[in-house]
């Protein structure tokens, strides 16, 4: 059986973010040994920002440029998250570098908000703004009432003055 959990560590200490949530999942296991695993996560882009990212800069584009949203989305990362990959001959010795476009699913919140930059950059030098109609309808404000209907449950992500709300997936940087 695998039991997984979140928690943050502050000061050395280590604090479940579901204390109630942990402690009723044991209430079926047989009793016996059981072994550990803590492991650092890292956050990655959220919902909203992937949701912004197609929606606001990926289909605005490939609608301008008369290309396929995945034709655009691959261009996009070849442009703005290159990755060089080094071909091989038999010895080892390098023949080739091909620049091939970077995942954004594996970017952390920050490096998803700055890769939303150049592209909304992108959109504008294009003569197009899709950008506040986009924001409003898809990213949730921090500010606001939570959507899920409930209070925003803050929880670290990131460096640590990156909060997100486990309900909404809202983010917000500074203090909790």
């Amino acid at each position: 059986m695998i039991y997984q959990a979140m928690g943050i560590v502050a000061d050395g200490v280590c604090r479940l973010v579901d204390r109630d949530a942990f402690a009723a999942a044991f209430a079926a296991w047989p009793d016996g040994d059981v072994y550990a695993t803590f492991t650092s996560a890292t956050a990655l882009r959220s919902r909203q920002q992937n949701a912004y990212w197609h929606a606001a800069i990926v289909r605005p584009l490939a609608a301008h440029c008369k290309v396929t949203a995945r034709q655009m989305h691959d261009a996009l990362t070849v442009k703005l998250l290159p990755d060089v990959v080094m071909l091989r001959d038999a010895d080892g010795s390098i023949t080739e570098s091909v620049t091939i476009g970077g995942s954004t699913s594996t970017l952390t919140p920050n490096e998803a908000a700055n890769l939303i930059d150049r592209g909304d950059a992108l959109v504008l030098a294009a003569g197009l703004d899709t950008r506040q109609a986009v924001r409003a309808s898809d990213v949730p404000d921090p500010r606001r009432p939570c959507p899920a209907g409930r209070r925003h449950f803050w929880f670290i992500v990131g460096a640590g003055n990156t909060f997100k709300c486990k309900h909404c997936g809202a983010i917000k940087h500074g203090e909790r």
